[in-house]
């Protein structure tokens, strides 16, 4: 079993697919010219120190032990470095090719079928395979392998400890024994995900996107012609594209059974080739596939031994290499792959321009966090989406398209949620966006949009049924204008973080649709308040008197005395509120004009607590508190926000009275404090604050 879990890929507009233009070459950090260290292990500093020493790596971040195993239940397992198991061990011999593989007893044959379609392009393979490693000149027992990982580039290394049972590799070997590049790079992979377990199951588009950095289409092949797909494989494959295919099944009973022309359900194959013959006076379309296993092949027409050979001549047949052995590779019609395989996987760099061979793309990306109880909102069917992450984009030209009649933007956009496949455990949420056009009347407006815009506006884009893989891609058409995308789990209260990718055509500007704003509405200013005059808390007011002064416990005793017990003050939140209002720090108790203030204060902090109460809990949903905060005059920032509620959560993702209370004098203080500073920066602003949200 190997490419898809009970998740699958939906329909993905193939076209999602180009010939990169090369972008101007990045050295930061992550960049493919300075990959981060993983685990902070340095290859070339590791190995000039055992070379010195003259010792082998022993990799004590992936020990050759059960741990490094996960789950997988296999007896008599030992670990023996590769010179000791072969006599003359190689990393490549010659070269490399997409016969060096074959499947072990691991079911990763989705990894291995993106292994296959890697060995197709130099470009690919060096960088992430780099070739100058060797078992003979500086060997030290250590080697390293470069894959991408949201927006960076990670250099893994491994020792050549490799796991073995009656002297021979249990998992992934090259058909020449000796030769260890792709049992390494397993291993490798393996470590980056925390367990050869890890790898149990997946889709190829996973693997491709990790090894390219580019983004990873699915599609049906329901929705396309025989000749439309070969087409489109032909010029995807000489596009440095990687492609794969499989067979879906609708139990797992079906996992892995042959379908009676030779092909396994639920098995990964790679793509590795698209070419044609010449057959009784036609042109035949063929696919040339691979099965990861090394053996097991194709039985039907045109397959290895297929009699309809002995037609062609031997010039096609050496123009196709075609190779009549068991080696796990044939060829096939494309009108026999779409009859019997259900699924395409595409990868590339970018996507594919429809018109133009020239076409360049410009990308921005964003991390992010759906947070239970604050930022972790669920689909449209859930009441709190709209406290889902906000991204505003804003596309300024149309397309160069002669055919596009209706002047749009052409976008791709890609989700993937980050980490969800962990050590002996792959836990990927059912995932998805939704786009929504910004009415001219909202484009000047910094702050996220509440519950009332998702009320009243319908999404001009949805990615369609929500699905449990590691990513989401659609490619689209949009008026040139603003609008906010907002990446979703189906259910709320979901806890992950994200990465969200999107390639335009033309000039494009995207931001996280959540700034912090350094400007207060009148409503959190301390010395004037408006008040309803029928107030139940008037009686407060006039209760003092011109010589009161109430320390924050009086002050406590005396504003509980009147007030239900849904909003009494704690002793905490009541310290805090002297704090606010007091700007010399000079005394520690409060005038009387203050507490006057501060119980009109109160009741309009009342007003807009009760507009999120849940009126059978007395308590404000944690979704909530972000809305309730904005009414109260503040837009924070995501990260703000995330370190606000961190501080003021509780177990049942609830706020009460008395702890709005505390945020809203907290954020006007720390607010106050750095309008008082030398040269505030208002961008400078989220940094200042997340120093001091915790105290």
């Amino acid at each position: 079993m190997g490419n898809t879990d009970s998740g699958m890929l939906e329909d993905t507009d193939p076209s999602l697919l180009e010939e990169p233009k090369v972008p101007p070459v990045a050295t930061g950090p992550g960049s493919r010219e300075n990959p981060l260290r993983f685990q902070g292990q340095d290859y070339e500093q590791i190995r000039s120190e055992l070379l010195r020493d003259q010792k082998l790596f022993e990799d004590p971040k992936f020990p050759a032990a059960a741990e490094s195993l996960g789950s997988v239940k296999e007896t008599g397992i030992e670990w023996i470095r590769a010179n000791e198991l072969f006599t003359k061990p190689r990393f490549l011999l010659d070269s490399f090719s997409r016969t060096d593989i074959r499947q072990g007893i691991l079911g990763d044959c989705w990894f291995l079928a993106a292994m296959s379609s890697l060995t197709l392009d130099e470009k690919y393979f060096t960088y992430v395979i780099p070739s100058e490693q060797s078992f003979q000149q500086l060997y030290a027992g250590i080697f390293r392998f470069r894959f991408w990982q949201y927006g960076k580039w990670i250099e893994v290394v491994v020792d050549d400890r490799l796991p073995i049972k009656n002297r021979r590799l249990i998992f992934t070997t090259s058909s020449s024994q000796n030769e260890l590049w792709s049992a390494l790079l397993e291993k490798a992979y393996a470590k980056l995900y925390g367990s050869y377990s890890s790898l149990i199951s997946g889709n190829v588009s996973e693997a491709m996107e990790d090894f390219t950095g580019g983004i990873a289409v699915s599609f049906k092949l329901s929705s396309i012609s025989p000749d439309e797909l070969w087409v489109l494989l032909k010029r995807a494959l000489t596009k440095q594209s990687l492609a794969s295919c499989s067979i879906e099944v609708t139990s797992h009973k079906e996992v892995e059974q042959d379908n009676g022309l030779g092909l396994m359900k639920s098995h990964a194959y790679a793509i590795t080739g698209a070419d044609t013959v010449k057959y009784d006076g036609s042109s035949i379309k063929l696919l040339r596939l691979r099965n990861p296993w090394g053996h097991k092949e194709y039985t039907g027409p045109w397959s290895d031994r297929s009699p309809l050979w002995n037609a062609v001549s031997e010039k096609e047949k050496t123009k196709l290499k075609l190779m009549i052995k068991e080696d796990g590779e044939f060829w096939m019609p494309a009108k026999i792959l779409v009859e019997n395989f259900t699924r395409i996987e595409l990868c590339n760099l970018q996507p594919l321009c429809s018109h133009s061979t020239d076409c360049i793309w410009t990308i921005t990306s964003h991390e992010g966090k759906w947070m239970s109880g604050i930022s972790a909102g669920g689909c449209t069917n859930e009441d709190t989406f709209s406290t889902n992450p906000q991204f505003r984009l804003r596309l300024f030209e149309t397309d160069d398209d002669p055919d596009d009649d209706e002047l749009t933007c052409t976008i791709a956009v890609e989700l993937l949620q980050k980490y969800r496949r962990k050590k002996d455990k792959i836990d990927f949420y059912h995932i998805g966006f939704y786009i929504y056009a910004v009415p001219q009347q909202f484009q000047n407006q910094h702050s996220r949009f509440g519950r009332k815009f998702f009320r009243k506006y319908h999404p001009v884009f949805h990615s369609g049924n929500f699905i449990n893989s590691r990513s989401v891609a659609r490619r689209l058409q949009l008026p040139p204008g603003e609008y906010v995308i907002l990446p979703t789990t189906f259910s709320k209260n979901e806890e992950g973080e994200f990465f969200l990718r999107i390639f335009a055509k033309k000039k494009n500007v995207s931001r996280e649709n959540s700034t912090t704003t350094y400007a207060f509405n009148p409503q959190v200013n301390w010395t004037e308040v408006d008040v309803d005059s029928k107030s139940t808390l008037n009686v407060l007011r006039d209760a003092v008197s011109e010589t009161d002064t109430l320390s924050a416990s009086e002050f406590m005793e005396f504003f509980n005395s009147a007030s239900s017990d849904a909003y009494h003050l704690t002793l905490e939140t009541c310290c805090s509120l002297v704090f606010a209002v007091n700007s010399t720090g000079q005394h520690s108790c409060l005038t009387p004009q203050e507490i006057k203030l501060m119980v009109m204060h109160m009741e309009k902090m009342q007003g807009i607590f009760d507009q999120f109460v849940d009126s059978e809990t007395g308590l404000m949903n944690s979704h909530d508190l972000r809305p309730a905060l904005s009414d109260a005059g503040f837009e924070l920032d995501s990260k703000v926000h995330h370190a606000l509620w961190m501080r003021h959560r509780t177990s049942m993702n609830t706020i009460c009275f008395s702890h709005f209370v505390s945020c809203v004098a907290k954020l006007q203080k720390l607010f106050a404090i750095y309008g008082r500073l030398k040269n505030p920066q208002p961008k400078a602003i989220d940094q200042w604050l997340l120093l001091f949200i915790g105290i």
